[in-house]
């Protein structure tokens, strides 16, 4: 509920479940389960403006002994770019999250937008990305100015 929560831009609503969902009183089913709330929460706050409390959430758990893909969503959380670039070649093409899961996912709609997704994507899938994000006019005129260059080409979540 919370991850659809996040999809239809509620985040006030999905910040408080997320807070309860994450208070220490929670019983969780599994491992997973707690990090797929916090990975949320991050989420929630940062798509609501508060990238300070999304920073916070997300550095307060140690990743490192976490699978791939949670890993993942802490270097696209924390805007390390260039470590969730690591991580989608690791995972590859066949592992999770899926091709569609990058295109869709909230947690990647700031990821999507930059470079190093889009060559990453390509290198992993054989294929560019399709734009599921808004296109805002910064975006317009960067893609007219790099196609009038030659050899250029124009080149979008949550874990649940």
């Amino acid at each position: 509920m919370c991850f659809e929560l996040i999809q239809e831009e509620n985040y006030e609503l999905a910040k408080t479940l997320l807070n309860f969902a994450c208070s220490t009183p929670m019983k969780h089913a599994d491992e997973r389960s707690r990090l797929v709330f916090l990975v949320n929460k991050a989420q929630a706050y940062k798509w609501s403006g508060d990238s300070k409390a999304a920073l916070e959430i997300v550095k307060k758990q140690d990743w490192s002994a976490t699978g791939d893909a949670f890993q993942l969503a802490e270097a696209v959380l924390t805007d390390n770019f260039q470590e969730a670039v690591r991580f989608m070649e690791k995972i590859g093409s066949t592992g999770y999250p899926h091709k569609e899961h990058y295109k869709t996912w909230p947690l990647f709609k700031e990821f999507r937008k930059s470079q190093e997704f889009r060559d990453a994507f390509e290198k992993i899938f054989g294929e560019s990305p399709s734009r599921t994000e808004p296109i805002d006019e910064a975006d317009v005129e960067e893609t007219r100015s790099s196609d009038s260059e030659p050899g250029s080409s124009s080149g979008d979540g949550t874990i649940h």
